[in-house]
């Protein structure tokens, strides 16, 4: 049985560089022109707009991304749409010859086909492919996926990570609405919004079968729908599952053996879930985890239903607003430091969370990490100190949030240096506001490492580390 044992694992294939950039529609018309142009390493930035199209990698090691790569700014993710037209998938990524490609899709609304992304190996070749910050929706079945399944992403036969995406509105004939993940060698799913996707097979939110080595993690998975496991249906696949929230996802249909609204497995092998919360969800047996075949390691976790086992709950985790999608913790919740940062089990260590990336005394149980300083500026009560909060992820692979209190509205510079105190990027410099502030540092390009975040009004300097990983 194989494991991903360090939590703070961020990605398994080497960085991608910009090469040259081509410009759609300054240089090209189409974004299929620009990557039929492109050559590997290059990057085919997109500007504002919608584009029908139904675009297909050519086996290219390639990134196509909006501006949201080159400012942060997440308004270009709304703004910069790619509509199949419901001809095919939206973006094809196949490599069909003996060679390893490393593509990219980033920023953008990717919507309305058969199929929003789909990657799969053929013959000899080998894909790594990177999925962030896309909204996927409104898609239906994917015609490259068996028996109509994988409606948002399919990912067959290659390696994916897939993190910070929202992935809602999609309709599956079979299995994962959300995400199918299929003879995968390992993949991450991470920092997802996954919600309101409707599978007629197993898995409205994600459904994997016969993988070795995924990881699931920090994950908001809720309002899905499928025939077991509504939330996540995993089959003969051996996957870790931590500090997710998983609610009011139900199984769609009355038969006796629709079962695990939360999660269904019908594995052998144990099956662990750390730090999580499984609640409100539905299904004919009302069971909200469930595994037939096989031991459930869940541990730290808020479940609603009565399980054995270390830091367990049954209790309201007390969501800000679970109606409206929010699915912060309160003030109150019983969530809040009931995780783990360290679990071992048979010898293999599951997770392994440093101190960086938690508030508190432990991490909570969740996807979402409770912050009182954020709390107190959303309630209307600015603060009266100038401080450089923690950047989350830290270490982290491509991009980090940097958020920052101020007292007042300040003009202030946020710079990057390295570890020879050099200036590599000056990622915001103007006038900000009072209170709660922050911004995305994206790092696509920079060599691993460590790396300092400066803030500065003129008066105060608040500074904090992050690291790089590749």
């Amino acid at each position: 049985m194989k494991w991903i044992i360090v939590f703070t694992i961020f990605a398994f294939f080497g960085s991608q560089c910009f090469g040259e950039v081509l410009n759609i529609p300054d240089d090209f018309e189409t974004i299929q022109d620009g990557i039929n142009a492109a050559e590997d390493g290059d990057t085919v930035l997109v500007a504002p707009g919608e584009y029908i199209e139904n675009i297909d990698y050519l086996s290219k090691s390639i990134t196509v991304a909006s501006h949201f790569l080159t400012t942060g700014n997440e308004e270009f993710i709304e703004q910069t749409i790619i509509d199949g037209d419901q001809e095919t998938c939206v973006v094809l990524v196949e490599c069909e010859i003996d060679r390893e490609i490393e593509p990219v899709i980033t920023g953008f609304t990717i919507r309305n086909g058969r199929g929003g992304i789909g990657a799969k190996e053929r013959n000899e070749g080998d894909i790594n492919i990177l999925i962030s910050q896309n909204i996927i929706e409104h898609n239906l079945s994917m015609n490259m996926a068996p028996r109509g399944s994988g409606s948002a992403i399919a990912v067959i036969g290659c390696s994916a990570s897939i993190r910070n995406n929202v992935i809602r509105f999609n309709e599956a004939e079979g299995h994962g609405a959300g995400i199918y993940v299929f003879s995968s060698e390992e993949c991450v799913i991470e920092g997802n919004e996954i919600n309101d996707n409707n599978a007629l097979g197993r898995g409205g939110g994600i459904h994997i079968r016969e993988c070795e080595n995924d990881f699931i993690s920090m994950n908001i998975i809720y309002s899905n729908t499928g025939s077991r496991g509504g939330g996540i249906s995993i089959f003969e696949s051996y996957p870790l599952i931590a500090n997710n929230t998983i609610c009011f996802n139900s199984t769609n249909h009355e038969w006796e053996n629709e079962a695990g609204g939360g999660i269904y497995s019908d594995n052998e092998n144990p099956l662990p879930i750390l730090n999580s919360i499984i609640f409100g969800n539905q299904s004919a047996r009302g069971a909200q985890v469930f595994t037939p075949n096989a031991e459930l390691i869940a541990r730290f976790c808020d479940i609603q239903e009565d399980i054995e086992g270390d830091g367990n709950l049954n209790v309201d985790p007390m969501f800000v607003d679970s109606e409206n999608g929010d699915f912060n913790l309160s003030g109150d919740s019983p969530c809040i430091d009931a995780g783990t940062a360290f679990f071992v089990y048979e010898e293999d260590t599951l997770i392994d969370i440093s101190e960086e990336n938690y508030i508190g005394n432990a991490p909570d149980m969740g996807a979402l990490e409770f912050d009182p300083a954020e709390v107190m500026y959303n309630e209307g009560n600015i603060p009266s100190l100038f401080a450089l909060n923690s950047c989350h992820p830290n270490p982290f692979n491509s991009s980090t949030k940097i958020s920052y209190i101020l007292p007042t509205i300040s003009p202030v510079s946020l710079s990057v240096f390295d570890v020879k105190g050099r200036l590599v990027e000056t990622i915001f410099d103007g006038n900000s506001h009072a209170g709660m502030n922050s911004t995305i540092w994206n790092a696509e390009g920079f060599p691993p490492g460590l790396y300092f975040v400066r803030l500065s009004d003129g008066v105060n300097t608040e500074s904090c580390k992050v690291v790089l990983v590749k």
